[in-house]
């Protein structure tokens, strides 16, 4: 706990270890931590922190790092912030915005942080750009995302295996840009019911495209899909294996859970599961 890595060179908290057995931090107000923090009186205090002498006032560093900021003021509740406040009995309550621009999704009921894993199926994420009300799949919508997993979408990392990480490893350099995708944009169109069935789809492709839709972005690397298909399998079923299989004949990439899901999107007709 004492040596937790800290994120700037000079250090915003000192970490210690409490009797509880619990990691504790205390903000330390260096110069170069005042954007997040607060030094008012000669003691230091983090974003939003209340006065201990006045709920109705908190450490605000955007409007001001050295004096306290009224709850309810222009700074807090201002038209381009992603914060709301009210003070209600003598607390002040800041909540966050639910919007796509604040980088926040509202799924079932919730708001979710961009980039928060979906705990039903860590291959899914809020990715407020693509799909504001519905998990999206990790990489369809961040061509460069961070924290790749050999389980991303092909628009990740292509199927390129991190070092560390086990499973099939698909080769680089396989994606299909925007502008040319119409064959993808025909197959996207079958699935979703505008078009002939093509029974040449494998279940993996379709669950791809399914996605794809929902999220409305390109789809990326049909070529890759079953063996990104075949890691996901293996990585849900705990075991992993280091023989690719035939593109377009892996295993399907969860496509009946992602078909349920997002079934209205769907024509029942020209869908066709490995």
């Amino acid at each position: 706990c004492a040596n937790k890595k800290r994120q700037a060179e000079e250090a915003c908290y000192q970490f210690s270890c409490g009797l509880d057995k619990q990691c504790k931090s205390e903000p330390q107000c260096a110069p170069s931590c005042l954007t997040q923090q607060c030094l008012i009186e000669g003691s230091c205090y983090t974003r939003y922190q209340p006065n201990p002498a006045n709920g109705c006032q908190v450490c605000d560093p955007a409007v001001s790092s050295t004096t306290w900021t009224e709850c309810a003021s222009s700074g807090l509740n201002a038209a381009e912030s992603c914060v709301q406040a009210a003070c209600t009995a003598g607390v002040c309550e800041v909540t966050g915005v639910c919007t796509a621009d604040c980088g926040r999704c509202f799924i079932d009921g919730r708001c979710v942080h961009r980039h928060e894993v979906n705990p039903a199926d860590q291959c899914l994420w809020c990715e407020p750009t693509g799909n504001f009300t519905s998990w999206c799949g990790i990489g369809l919508n961040t061509p460069a995302c961070a924290g790749k997993q050999f389980c991303a979408l092909p628009g990740c990392d292509n199927g390129v295996l991190d070092e560390g990480e086990e499973g099939i490893d698909c080769g680089a350099g396989c994606g299909v840009t925007c502008e040319e995708k119409a064959e993808v944009q025909a197959m996207e169109a079958e699935v979703r019911g505008e078009g002939e069935a093509d029974d040449s789809l494998s279940g993996g492709e379709i669950a791809l495209i399914i996605v794809a839709a929902v999220c409305g972005v390109c789809l990326l690397c049909l070529m890759c899909v079953a063996c990104v298909a075949a890691n996901k399998a293996r990585k849900r079923d705990g075991a992993m294996s280091t023989a690719a299989p035939a593109p377009g004949h892996g295993t399907a990439m969860g496509s009946t859970r992602h078909s349920r899901r997002n079934s209205r999107s769907v024509s029942r007709r020209s869908v066709r599961y490995a």
